[in-house]
């Protein structure tokens, strides 16, 4: 099942197409570093139940410096912890 924001965008190619240079530029070109770019993204993949983006950026996360402990409270749905 395709769940929002993501079934929004197959209806709109137009649209899909911006979101996608969006998300290239964010992730590449915008100088944002690795673990607070993926700690965004894990957060809004919890928010909105994607669970494929959830199951791709979970352990890159990691990989970039994201806590487990604060991964595994964001994929919980828990409070998250209290993290240096």
């Amino acid at each position: 099942t395709v769940t929002t924001p993501v079934a929004l965008l197959m209806h709109a190619p137009e649209t899909a197409r911006h979101a996608a240079n969006l998300g290239t530029y964010l992730r590449f070109e915008s100088g944002l570093p690795a673990d607070i770019f993926e700690l965004a993204v894990i957060t809004a993949a919890r928010e909105f139940a994607c669970d494929f983006i959830w199951a791709a950026h979970a352990a890159i996360a990691v990989r970039e410096g994201v806590p487990q402990e604060l991964v595994d409270a964001i994929g919980a749905r828990e409070d998250i912890p209290q993290v240096a």
